[in-house]
């Protein structure tokens, strides 16, 4: 990324567009045969000539009926007068006719459920912008029959917004990958108990999944689902956890503190977070012993963040204990068939009420086209990869780089020489920087990460680098930007040095010593577990070049390591083959 474009780029969110299908004729029926249609929500859209199952209506996904639901929210949002009668928007300004919206609420539980959620906003800003009273009264609630098929006081089973402090909880609610969040809220009110989200990369589950904890914390509900007891969310190792839902969470409590005007507490120690009276825990769970913690909670709704990483025993001897009473959230990635969600639920009867919800990147409309291509381009680089990451199935990652690695917490006694390689990215890519402290005489090197960001301006690019970096110590990048290289130099990165040799020696030259990674070093052990060769498609071998993808640190450890033989041993007059 050049220093220009760094400068003078910003990122701008992918206008969505919702599907809006040719009108067609609407097929001529009887007076008795349209009697026999019934609305599934006669208090939500009444139903109006035509047939539910037309070719037209037919096209309609759940992700597009969800698209169009999240556009309409958006609409209603508007603090204006003009933005109050939702049909308005569906039958005017979408020019769709009422068929169209009766199939999609009967056929998506998930339509139906933000339609009510859409009349509830309406009915507040009915009474907000004074629509309610005296002749106002009946001239809005005639127009609303009349055109709309309402009825005043028609029932709903979901949440009602009671107040403005409720209408603000809503209307100002994150809505990122709203596809999962509605997805978990339709299974919730299915009455599934176990609740699988198999996803592939960057599709936006654990963020949905954040959002359902905090409308919890708040209301004590899941998307209008009551839930009788606390809750709970958990991942094999508490660094990697604080790092990934646990950043998501607090992001979101911090965000509706604000809106709600209500405090939470973080009890660190005991670690959960609460609000009047309900509790979020969140905790480790690595073995089968550690349950006896989760269960002396009693809690009503376990979230565990990638599951995959829990043992089988851990989760079933959980479940056992809550039975039908204990809702069990389940997310991960797919990166290997034999883990025991597949093996043990997906692929067996044993357990029952459940519901497997599988997403992709194409599901996150809040991702930039440019990292969506990114991920598409998988379809022609690597199989494998494609199929876990893209597709969100299962599969192996077969061809790996660095099948040899192992993890530390504190560096053994000895002496180091400590120094750093960087990628430079920018949108698409990660600036990442990567701490390497090789052992002295040794072919042991113990690996960090110490930057793992996008879209970082110059200066902040700067900053960060200046608060890690020392003075004396060398940092190794490879940018074609010569003059974004010359600026940092300048700025306090004295020994910033770019590697000669090229991107063909740097696996060649790291495959020299034994990885060691931080094992609160999560950015770093994601990378190297799927960090693969290209497969060659007609032996089927693996090529001797590693696929572009997920590789940020992975470049920049390798310009560490060029620069640690071709500079520091250089001019130290050390030799690989003289190494332990």
């Amino acid at each position: 990324m050049s220093l220009l474009n760094r400068g003078i780029m910003a990122e701008t969110k992918r206008k969505k567009n919702s599907p809006t299908p040719k009108k067609k004729t609407i097929r001529k029926t009887s007076k008795k045969s349209q009697a026999k249609e019934t609305p599934p929500d006669e208090g939500v859209m009444r139903y109006v000539g035509g047939q539910p199952g037309n070719n037209n209506a037919g096209k309609w996904s759940e992700e597009e009926a969800i698209k169009l639901g999240e556009e309409l929210i958006e609409w209603l949002k508007v603090d204006s007068p003009k933005n109050i009668v939702f049909g308005h928007f569906l039958l005017v300004e979408k020019d769709l006719y009422p068929n169209i919206i009766s199939y999609l609420m009967q056929k998506y539980e998930s339509f139906l459920y933000i339609i009510k959620r859409a009349r509830e906003i309406q009915k507040y800003k009915l009474e907000k912008f004074g629509l309610t009273d005296d002749v106002k009264t009946g001239m809005s609630i005639f127009m609303l029959k009349a055109k709309h098929g309402m009825k005043e006081d028609a029932p709903t089973d979901d949440f009602r917004l009671e107040s403005p402090q409720d209408e603000k909880r809503f209307m100002t609610l994150p809505k990122e990958c709203a596809l999962n969040y509605y997805r978990t809220v339709s299974s919730l009110r299915k009455g599934n108990k176990i609740i699988i989200h198999r996803g592939g990369t960057r599709s936006g589950k654990t963020y949905s999944l954040a959002q359902l904890s905090i409308d919890f914390l708040f209301s004590g509900e899941m998307g209008g689902e009551k839930i009788n007891g606390d809750a709970g969310v958990f991942r094999q190792a508490l660094p990697h956890l604080k790092k990934t839902a646990l950043k998501d969470l607090q992001e979101i409590l911090d965000h509706r503190k604000l809106i709600e005007n209500k405090d939470y507490t973080h009890h660190r120690t005991d670690k959960y977070f609460m609000v009047e009276g309900r509790k979020l825990h969140y905790d480790s769970i690595n073995s089968e012993k550690e349950v006896q913690k989760v269960r002396g909670l009693g809690l009503a709704l376990v979230w565990f963040n990638e599951a995959n990483e829990i043992p089988y025993a851990a989760f079933n001897q959980l479940y056992m204990r809550g039975e039908d009473n204990l809702i069990t959230i389940l997310d991960f990635n797919p990166d290997d068939e034999n883990i025991w969600i597949n093996e043990e639920i997906e692929k067996t009867d044993k357990y029952k009420n459940v519901d497997v919800i599988v997403s992709t990147f194409e599901d996150n409309d809040f991702l930039s086209e440019e990292q969506k291509e990114r991920i598409r381009s998988l379809k022609d680089i690597d199989a494998d990869l494609w199929n876990v990451f893209g597709k969100a199935q299962y599969g192996a990652i077969k061809g790996k780089v660095y099948s040899k690695w192992d993890t530390y917490s504190e560096l053994p006694p000895g002496k180091y020489i400590k120094f750093y390689g960087e990628d430079l990215g920018y949108v698409t890519s990660k600036d990442a920087v990567m701490e390497v402290n090789w052992r002295k005489g040794t072919r042991d090197i113990y690996l960090k990460s110490r930057l793992y960001e996008t879209g970082l301006e110059t200066h902040d690019l700067i900053d960060r680098l200046t608060s890690i970096v020392l003075n004396d110590e060398f940092v190794f990048a490879d940018c074609s930007d010569r003059r974004l290289l010359s600026l940092i130099k300048n700025n306090g990165i004295k020994n910033l040095l770019r590697p000669k040799k090229g991107r063909d020696k740097m696996v060649k030259y790291v495959k020299n010593f034994r990885i060691h990674i931080h094992q609160d070093d999560i950015n770093t052990i994601d990378e190297i577990k799927i960090y693969k060769y290209i497969i060659d498609p007609k032996t089927g071998k693996p090529t001797n070049v590693p696929v572009k993808f997920m590789d940020d640190l992975m470049d920049a450890l390798g310009y560490a390591i060029i620069g640690l033989i071709e500079i520091i041993f250089h001019q130290s007059g050390i030799k690989l083959k003289d190494l332990k």
